[in-house]
C-alpha cells in the first residue's frame, strides 16, 4: 500500500498510481505493436525476441499470421538439430520443435534467409509432422474451359413429355407467383410506413 505525502496509508493514491502504471504499460505495448505491425510479412526472417520472463531468443519465422508468428528457435548448439542458419555465427534448430511468438515480443531484425533455405526448412517441417514435402511445393493449377462462340448460344430446353410433370411444374410456378405477390404487398406496406 502506498503512502501519501504525510506518510499515511492512502488507498486512493495507491489505486491511482496502479492505474497510471497500467495505462503506461498499455501505451508502450501498443506503441511496440504499431512499430512491429508496420513491417510486412516476416516469413523467412530471423529475429531476436524476448519472452515474458525476459529471456532473449533468436528465432526463424516460418509462418506469419498477423498477430502471431510460428517460429523455430535457433541455438548456438544443439543435439537433435536438422536446420542450420548462419546468423551471428552458425545457429541450429529442430523441425520437431515449433513455437509461436506474439508480435509484441519481436525486438530486433537480424537477417532474411534465402528462398531455397526457407523451402528446405518448410520441407523438413512437413516431413516432421508426416506430410510429404512434395505436397507443400505443388502449385494447384485449375484449367478453365474455353467456350467456343457456338457454345455461347443457348440450346433449346428439354421438352417434357410427361403430363403429370407439366401439371406439377405449373402448380409450383403458380405458388411461387402467389408468394411473390404477397411479398410485394408486404414490401410496399413497409416502404409506406417509412
Amino acid at each position: 500500500m502506498y503512502k501519501n505525502a504525510e506518510g499515511y496509508r492512502d488507498e486512493t493514491a495507491c489505486r491511482a498510481i496502479i492505474a497510471v502504471a497500467i495505462e503506461e504499460r498499455i501505451k508502450s505495448r501498443k506503441l511496440q505493436e504499431d512499430k512491429n505491425m508496420g513491417t510486412e510479412n516476416k516469413t523467412g526472417e530471423v529475429w531476436r525476441t524476448r519472452t515474458v520472463t525476459g529471456t532473449e531468443k533468436i528465432v526463424l519465422v516460418v509462418a506469419d499470421h498477423g498477430s502471431l508468428a510460428y517460429v523455430i528457435q535457433l541455438a548456438e548448439e544443439g543435439i537433435h538439430t536438422d536446420i542450420e542458419v548462419n546468423c551471428e555465427g552458425l545457429r541450429y534448430g529442430s523441425s520437431d520443435k515449433m513455437y509461436y511468438v506474439p508480435y509484441r515480443n519481436f525486438e530486433e531484425y537480424l537477417r532474411t534467409v534465402s528462398d531455397e533455405q526457407l523451402a528446405d526448412v518448410k520441407n523438413k517441417l512437413a516431413a516432421s509432422i508426416g506430410i510429404e514435402p512434395q505436397i507443400v511445393e505443388k502449385e494447384v493449377i485449375r484449367e478453365v474451359p474455353t467456350e467456343t462462340p457456338s457454345a455461347a448460344v443457348p440450346a433449346e430446353p428439354e421438352k417434357v413429355h410427361d403430363v403429370a410433370e407439366v401439371q406439377e411444374l405449373t402448380i409450383r410456378a403458380e405458388r411461387a407467383e402467389a408468394l411473390l405477390e404477397e411479398y410485394r404487398e408486404l414490401y410496399k406496406n413497409v416502404i409506406e410506413k417509412i
